[in-house]
């Protein structure tokens, strides 16, 4: 710190006055730290005026001159006039808002000037008013501007003269510009009327490309059908030459023809079934998406399997399946005791009609649930395949991620709209949570899903349920549950005698018992337990059993559930 420095402390709110000392004749540097209320005071948008009155009675006011702020500082090269008179000096600074002009004036410091040994330079004590000084330099630069006025008065003259010239020029020009305007206004309307023609021609052009989409993949899904159809007509007639093979198939012929007679009404069902689909603008590409048909099972606990048909459920972690899902009261897949790794529902949709999907935009949409969601993250999720009928390694994942505190306990519907790669041979659709997508949800959330839909398009129109037959229908195609009737061949072998499906099914299937119990009829009605496992198929509609036993009396009837199974994994 300078010797010439003299530093202090001033509130603006707190009434105290402050004392400090200097000898007469000292030039000091007052250094003033300000406060409001003891809180450091940023005065950067204030004119600060230091007032005064020495002892002698003779007042000293300082404004801008020697004056700088920095922060709540207030630095000021004080006049020479402030320590001329030996006494008490009573200073206050008085803050002036450069915007509203309001002030605001400290309480007293009081300076106490200790006179000189000598005072033999003591000057005379004299009022300054820097205030004065700063209007006399603006006297005088006025003084300058009289001077000049003439010569202004000249060249405003000209200005003006110059400034009518302008005016006609500008008069003219805007002229020229208002039928310039006027003639672009015709152009741009005759602009407007051909764009709207032809926005008017392209919209008819995206109307005709959707619908010869939609036309294109219902002529997929019939000419699929056609071919299922027109193979099961051919093993039916097949069929009845290998049972015509076991000697007197009276009553089975008669069987096969009530099989052939239900085919052909299934066809019609079928048919009548793609022509209702036809019908609608925006179908599910899903099916059973309500979902409505149970057919495996309406609970897995800790099974990774397929539970509504045509859905599967993933719940692997490194120790193997842990997880529940169930059908809910409301019909919904209802998904709890969820694991730490991944907990969702995931339909594929076959190659026949993915691939018809490629370059496309797809919206999926689905009503989801969730009681006690605390933690983690649900998702709606397409995943695009280059395999067929599969997911492989290069698999594309596109998702919509929904925050648990996004999820309440009222259905909301959640859309996600994308386009589809070009080398998409499988689509699939996945439902759930994975930590993965930010993590999975807390253990003991109950997640509910129901009313899924996949259409075409980049809009998600209202869910529309189906008829239950119609979707039975549509699930058969990948999986029966149905009672066989058998004709024991050999000791050995049992022959199925009603081996035609509900429906034509996707692939042949793989048929396995739905228990290890054949009601027996012709001996007593005895019960074959544990005596025979599945060997395969050796026709698309006609298969047979195996015993590990030579248990089975040739000729005789037995009967019992299988499960036939063509879905896509």
């Amino acid at each position: 710190m300078a010797i010439f420095d003299l530093k202090a402390n001033i509130d603006l709110k707190q009434n105290l006055n402050l004392y400090t000392t200097c000898k007469q004749l000292d030039s000091l540097n007052l250094i003033l730290s300000v406060f409001d209320n003891s809180v450091q005071t940023n005065l950067t948008n204030y004119n600060v005026r230091l007032k005064a009155m020495k002892a002698d009675k003779v007042p000293l006011v300082q404004e801008h001159t020697g004056i700088s702020i920095s922060g709540n500082v207030i630095t000021i090269e004080t006049d020479e006039q402030f320590t001329t008179t030996s006494g008490k000096t009573l200073i206050e600074l008085q803050f002036i808002d450069e915007v509203t002009g309001k002030k605001k004036a400290t309480f007293n410091l009081v300076l106490i000037v200790v006179s000189t040994t000598l005072e033999v330079e003591r000057g005379i004590s004299k009022a300054t008013y820097t205030l004065l000084e700063e209007l006399e330099n603006k006297l005088d630069q006025a003084s300058d501007f009289f001077e000049n006025i003439e010569d202004a008065i000249v060249a405003n003259n000209n200005l003006k003269k110059t400034i009518s010239n302008s005016e006609t020029a500008e008069s003219n020009l805007e002229t020229a510009i208002t039928n310039a305007n006027n003639k672009k206004n015709e152009v741009d309307e005759a602009i407007t009327i051909a764009t709207n023609k032809i926005e008017e021609v392209e919209q008819s052009i995206i109307n005709a490309n959707n619908s010869k989409t939609e036309l294109d993949a219902s002529k997929t899904i019939a000419d699929t059908t056609k071919i299922d159809l027109d193979n099961a007509n051919v093993q039916a007639e097949k069929n009845i030459e290998e049972l015509n093979k076991l000697g007197d198939a009276t009553d089975l012929a008669a069987k096969v023809q009530t099989n052939t007679e239900n085919i052909s009404k299934n066809t019609k069902s079928i048919e009548s079934l793609d022509a209702q689909m036809n019908k609608i603008a925006n179908k599910n590409l899903i099916i059973n998406g309500e979902p409505l048909i149970w057919q495996r099972a309406t609970s897995l606990v800790d099974l990774q399997d397929f539970c509504a048909d045509r859905w599967e459920y993933i719940c692997w972690v490194n120790s193997g399946p842990s997880g529940k899902i169930e059908k809910d009261i409301d019909g919904s897949m209802k998904i709890s005791q969820l694991n730490s790794d991944g907990n969702y529902v995931r339909q594929l949709i076959e190659s026949s009609i993915s691939s018809q999907l490629a370059n496309q935009k797809l919206t999926l949409s689905a009503d989801i649930k969730a009681i006690n969601a605390t933690t983690g993250n649900a998702f709606i999720q397409l995943v695009f395949s280059d395999g067929v009928d599969t997911l492989d390694g290069s698999s594309t994942h596109k998702e919509l991620i929904i925050p648990s505190t996004n999820l309440t306990s009222d259905y909301q519907r959640f859309v996600l709209t994308l386009d589809v790669p070009g080398t998409t041979n499988t689509v699939a659709v996945q439902i759930g949570c994975h930590h993965s997508n930010g993590g999975v949800l807390n253990t003991d959330c109950i997640l509910n899903i129901k009313n899924i839909k996949l259409e075409i398009g980049e809009k998600a129109t209202p869910f529309k349920s189906e008829l239950y037959a119609d979707t039975l229908i549509r699930c058969m195609r990948y999986f029966q549950f149905m009672r066989c009737n058998w004709i024991a061949h050999s000791s050995n072998i049992l022959w199925c005698a009603n081996g035609n499906y509900f429906v034509p099914m996707r692939v042949i299937p793989t048929v396995t018992p739905d228990s290890n119990i054949l009601d027996h009829f012709g001996g007593g009605n005895q019960n074959i337990t544990g005596k025979f496992t599945y060997a395969g198929i050796t026709k698309e509609s006609l298969f047979y059993i195996e015993s590990s036993a030579q248990e089975f009396i040739p000729g005789d009837k037995y009967s019992g559930f299988m499960r036939l199974d063509s879905e896509i994994r």
